[in-house]
């Protein structure tokens, strides 16, 4: 990797300056890789032997680190568009719920070194490639997310824009309404593409079976739409297809080394009918068990308290009557089950037995469900009738004198109502009987019934991107790699490598490190470490005895003479604050977290909620990634930084907590330097400079002082309280303010 640059430098004239200082390159390492600074003691360790051997043996102990796998985790969830779901309220619009099983599985991917082509396999094909491993089905978030709710056509043509941005560095979503521009691409051709996703679906099912199924629920894709063709859309109007002709999937004929091996894919059992599983099963069993409880427990009482009525007696009876029928009902219903269980178990071959016996009783029980169910609809209508208040008696006119009463209206109408309900449900009733007197080999299945073969598009696409014949694949991700460590990539159009993007700064390079990636088995902890064990990562980022000269040849530092200074993403900024104050929660993965607990909770930054009007502001104040896409972060630098900074809840909490902690492992130590020099090593990563002492100590004297006199300060009249109050004592709240002036250091906010 050296070699190819120091080439570039001898024919540009190029420098290269010095390595960087210790201190500098070990924050360096461990923000790039675990995207939160060292400790003081791993600090120290690190500069006091800072040979070549300590160096790659950090760099192997963070390459295992769980944090590695949150830290990049996060990288590529940019690249693959993650988010949650969207919508109002509990409307689902886009993406779904359970997605965030996709964002662990990327984590733990990266932790245990998934290989990059494998990943891109099972994101887009898991459900034909193991179809029965629920650990793997997680990948296909990567095409949950697209789901929309109110076009069909948008979400799977997000989905071919994407898998061709995020793996092939190609934007054929240009050939959706005519010719590709600038690459070698019809407009058929990107229906071509659209044809190998035009048949997928996305369902939810059950990971394990419990009282509540939808809390412990996986999101995945299958091919559910077997029957869809792909049509031409003029002018990329989806109101005008092209019916006439239907297109079939075919790869990029500019690419294609070889065509896509399309073979339809069986799917088992388990798979097409999930509820037909013996963990299903015996679940389905146990609820319908104790639906038969309940019901028959309620029964029992409401007849004791029936059989002891003193008032209401003919009320409280017709109560205890229709719970009785309810619990017949529940009784029914569990024999169905397990009939409409034999009878399924008959039909797909997993018992011996006769199917048409098998659906008779399956049938018979079934219409003994119906009947139940009228026979509780009549009870219901009894007690209804029951309650509707009747007119009273009226006393003989004749006698008392008085004019005679008039019916209520109401009442009457009420009463007319509930009458004729109850005629209904009789007549109801009536029906379900007779209809139960004929046999029937009808019955309802134990759920959804997916198809019993997939199409294998998706399969054959997935392993013709990630085949070795498509070098494309490996120069898209390398780029995506040494962008995250190098600070700019060496194809600055990320997601096009076509004829309108830019060319590389390195074309050799780039060959060799795709080559190397796919040499190495697509390993990209192997990668990591070949780039950051170079020379050319290990620079400084500034300085060097020919500075000026190097600036005057390349002032944009494209050909890498120096490494680059990095504004850390905004992740790495929140989950750096609560790292060096010592409050860092290091649980891994779980359902995503309230975009509004930012403030308050100390969860890294990834597991908060990511989705359209749903995203921690603290984040987005630092540009957090893009919702629809984000291929490469934007950088700015606004006042909101550091007001956010200065003034946030989650700032004041740590930097109280940060300060204290210092005070008191110092002790009563009357001289400032001691917390000066802590502060600067667990904030910044290094000591501070005697003039940032001088300054420091001056800023800590003057803090106190005013301090001390209370009531010639204003309180502050806008922000949150935090739940951790400052410091009463002077002194101590003047170190708390230092604390917050150093996470304003354009340091702890920069990776040099």
């Amino acid at each position: 990797m050296d070699a190819f640059l120091s080439e570039r430098h001898r024919k540009l004239g190029l420098s290269p300056v010095e390595p960087a200082s210790p201190n500098v390159l070990l924050r360096r390492l461990y923000m790039d890789l675990v995207g939160v600074p060292p400790t003081p003691a791993e600090l120290e360790a690190f500069v006091s032997d800072p040979s070549e051997e300590r160096y790659a043996a950090v760099v192997d102990r963070l390459l295992v680190s769980p944090r590695h796998g949150e830290r990049w985790g996060r990288h590529w969830m940019d690249v693959w568009r993650y988010s949650d779901w969207a919508g109002h309220g509990a409307e689902v619009r886009e993406s779904q719920p359970h997605i965030w099983r996709w964002r662990d599985w990327i984590v733990q991917s990266v932790n245990t070194d998934r290989p990059y082509d494998r990943m891109i396999v099972e994101m887009l094909a898991a459900d034909e490639l193991a179809p029965l491993d629920a650990e793997s089905l997680r990948a296909t978030g990567f095409l949950v997310r697209n789901w929309f709710r109110y076009n069909r056509n948008v979400w799977i043509e997000a989905t071919v824009e994407h898998t061709a941005k995020a793996f092939l560095g190609l934007t054929v979503n240009c050939a959706r309404c005519h010719e590709h521009k600038s690459d070698p691409m019809s407009q058929v051709d990107f229906y071509r593409m659209r044809a190998f996703f035009e048949s997928y679906d996305i369902r939810t099912v059950s990971l394990t079976e419990g009282d509540d199924p939808s809390a412990n629920s996986l999101v995945q894709a299958f091919d559910g739409r077997l029957a869809d063709p792909t049509f031409v859309f003029t002018r990329g109007d989806e109101a005008r297809p092209e019916t006439n002709q239907p297109v079939q999937p075919q790869i990029l004929e500019f690419l294609m080394a070889k065509p896509a091996e399309i073979r339809e894919v069986p799917m088992p059992l388990e798979s097409f009918y999930p509820a037909l599983t013996e963990a299903a099963v015996k679940s389905a069993l146990a609820r319908s068990d104790a639906a038969v409880a309940t019901a028959e427990k309620k029964a029992e009482a409401a007849w004791t308290t029936a059989l002891g009525a003193e008032k209401d007696v003919e009320a409280s009876r017709l109560s205890a009557d229709l719970a009785s029928h309810q619990a017949a009902f529940a009784r029914a219903e569990a024999v169905a089950l397990r009939s409409r269980i034999v009878a399924e178990r008959v039909k797909h071959g997993l018992v011996p037995g006769d199917l048409d016996s098998a659906a008779r009783a399956a049938g018979a029980a079934e219409h003994q469900v119906k009947v139940t169910a009228a026979e509780v609809a009549v009870a219901e209508a009894v007690v209804a009738l029951q309650k509707v208040p009747r007119a009273p008696h009226p006393k003989d006119p004749a006698a008392t004198g008085a004019p005679e009463s008039k019916p209520d209206p109401k009442v009457q109408e009420a009463l007319t109502a509930a009458e004729k309900k109850l005629a209904e449900a009789r007549d109801a009733l009536g029906a379900a009987r007779k209809a139960a007197l004929e046999p029937s080999t009808n019955y309802a299945a134990l759920g959804p019934i997916y198809p019993k073969t997939s199409t294998g598009r998706r399969l054959a696409l997935a392993r013709w991107i990630a085949h070795r014949d498509n070098p494309l694949t490996a120069r898209v991700a390398v780029n995506q790699l040494w962008m995250r460590h190098m600070g700019s990539p060496l194809v600055p159009t990320v997601f096009d490598f076509g004829r309108a993007g830019q060319p590389p700064t390195h074309p050799e390079l780039l060959d060799w490190l795709s080559a190397e990636f796919m040499r190495k088995n697509w390993s990209m902890k192997a990668m990591h470490r070949l780039i950051v064990t170079s020379s050319a990562y290990r620079m400084k980022t500034s300085g060097g005895i020919q500075a000026d000269h190097n600036h005057a040849k390349d002032p944009d530092n494209r050909y890498l003479w120096r490494m680059n200074v990095r504004r850390v993403e905004a992740e790495v900024v929140r989950d750096s604050l609560l790292q060096v104050c010592g409050g860092l929660d290091s649980a891994m993965g779980g359902p995503e977290l309230d975009q509004g607990a930012g403030e308050s909770s100390t969860r890294r930054s990834l597991y908060f909620r990511h989705a359209k009007e749903k995203v921690m502001e603290f984040t987005q104040t630092f540009d957090g990634p893009g919702v629809a896409e984000c291929y490469r972060r934007d950088e700015s630098i606004v006042p909101q930084q550091a007001l956010a900074l200065a003034n946030s809840v989650l700032v004041k909490s740590q930097s109280r907590r940060l300060a204290r902690t210092l005070s008191d492992s110092l002790g009563e130590q009357p001289a400032e330097e001691p917390f000066i020099r802590q502060a600067f090593l667990m904030i910044l990563s290094r000591q501070p400079t005697a003039e940032e002492t001088s300054v420091c100590r001056e800023f800590l004297g003057q803090q106190a002082a005013l301090l001390s006199n209370p009531s010639s300060l204003t309180p502050a009249a806008v922000g949150d309280p935090s739940p951790v109050p400052p410091s009463k004592d002077p002194v101590r709240r003047a170190k708390e303010d230092l604390i917050v002036v150093l996470l304003n250091h354009n340091d702890f906010v920069s990776i040099r």
